[in-house]
């Protein structure tokens, strides 16, 4: 798979040269304008990353970055990213579209302090906790989320905040615990929204080249 994505990758480097050479315009301005080589990019890298931290269960198109401490069971869908310094405890999925800042942590549920007579470090782990984060979800720098809460589709977590509890789809939360701040979308809007994430995942033009 890497080697066909390498192919793919020197092909439209290629064309793009060949592209840029005819225009006289600078390489970085020609690949600004060439999704495909953006895309392939985008793969090659992730490919790595998987690789590196042996994440089968996330899609291609989901960019990961360095720094991570991820486990292994990790899943995640497409055409997400992940910045760097973030930490994900086990049995987190999240859907497509979905954005980690730097320093994101789901933590919790990794140890069990209710057995007296016996230090945490020895009472062994507690039953796992599954974390659900749906589409289209942005959770902001060095936000903290808590292991078992399931945040809801197109919602958004501020910087820093704390999430204790399960998260509205659509709302915007914040603080420490975080609370509710208001909702993203009008009803009719979501609705719309709804109708596109139903949809199959496609790319899209991101905020800056990749």
């Amino acid at each position: 798979m890497m080697g066909r994505t390498g192919n793919a990758v020197t092909e439209t480097v290629l064309e793009c040269l060949s592209v840029g050479s005819q225009s006289r315009l600078p390489f970085a301005s020609v690949v600004r304008g060439a999704p495909r080589l953006r895309e392939a990019t985008r793969r090659m890298r992730t490919g790595y990353w998987k690789l590196r931290y042996r994440l089968p269960g996330v899609d291609p198109s989901f960019l990961l970055t360095r720094g991570c401490i991820i486990y292994r069971d990790f899943q995640a869908g497409p055409y997400g990213f992940m910045n760097t310094g973030c930490q994900v405890a086990p049995g987190v999925r999240v859907g497509k579209y979905v954005m980690f800042g730097p320093n994101v942590s789901i933590v919790g549920g990794d140890h069990r302090f209710d057995r007296p007579g016996t230090p945490i470090i020895f009472s062994d782990l507690p039953e796992r906790l599954e974390t659900v984060i749906g589409d289209d979800v942005w959770l902001g720098s060095r936000s903290l989320i808590m292991a078992g809460v399931r945040i809801g589709n197109g919602a958004i977590v501020a910087a820093g905040a704390l999430v204790t509890r399960d998260v509205e789809p659509y709302m915007i939360v914040g603080g420490i615990p975080a609370r509710e701040i208001r909702e993203r979308f009008t009803p009719q809007e979501q609705a719309l929204h709804e109708e596109m994430l139903a949809q199959r995942a496609t790319p899209g033009s991101y905020v800056s080249p990749i």
